[in-house]
């Protein structure tokens, strides 16, 4: 997937696997990458639609946090009526030290902050992460999750993301894509 060099040999065998899939495969294949610079022409070759996300706009941003928050609340809400913990899609967290007891969340208050968490430039990904390690974090605190919660993991990442601004001398992911180092 990867060109080869010096650097890349050492990691050539994991891509093997991956190659004689695609080159098997029939049908439709989704692989997503943020390492795009490194396909080698023969992989490009095989890629028959590609797709580019671009960096979410606040709007974007603001209606990802309403999706979470609003399917926060429909757990809640069965949690509500059945007494019984909803069942999830994915399998469950592991349990906190305090027994992984879920308060809940204080969705007017988030709601009312929506734009103050929409204003961080965060992906899609980070936005879910973010929501996750809140909830994680309210459990452990005994207390539902609000807004509190939210920014403190907002923070946190935006300190990580500002030391690894500083180790690649300021350089952004894209800047590093577009400057062809490794990404």
């Amino acid at each position: 997937m990867e060109l080869y060099s010096s650097k890349a040999f050492p990691s050539s065998q994991l891509t093997v696997a991956p190659r004689i899939t695609i080159l098997t495969t029939s049908g439709i294949l989704i692989l997503t990458s943020n390492r795009v610079g490194l396909f080698d022409e023969a992989f490009k070759s095989r890629i028959q639609l590609t797709l580019r996300y671009k960096t979410l706009e606040e709007p974007q941003r603001l209606q990802i946090w309403d999706n979470f928050i609003t399917r926060l609340e429909s757990f809640q809400q069965q949690k509500t009526q059945t007494g019984q913990q909803p069942k999830l899609t994915r399998k469950p967290t592991i349990p906190t030290a305090n027994g992984g007891v879920d308060l809940g969340i204080d969705a007017k208050e988030i709601r009312d902050n929506l734009q103050h968490l929409a204003a961080a430039q965060l992906n899609g990904r980070e936005i879910r992460n973010a929501v996750s390690t809140a909830r994680q974090l309210a459990m452990f605190q005994k207390k539902p999750m609000g807004y509190v919660h939210l920014c403190t993991v907002i923070e946190e990442a935006k300190k990580f993301e500002t030391y690894l601004l500083k180790l690649r001398n300021r350089m952004t992911d894209d800047n590093i894509m577009q400057h062809g180092r490794i990404r």
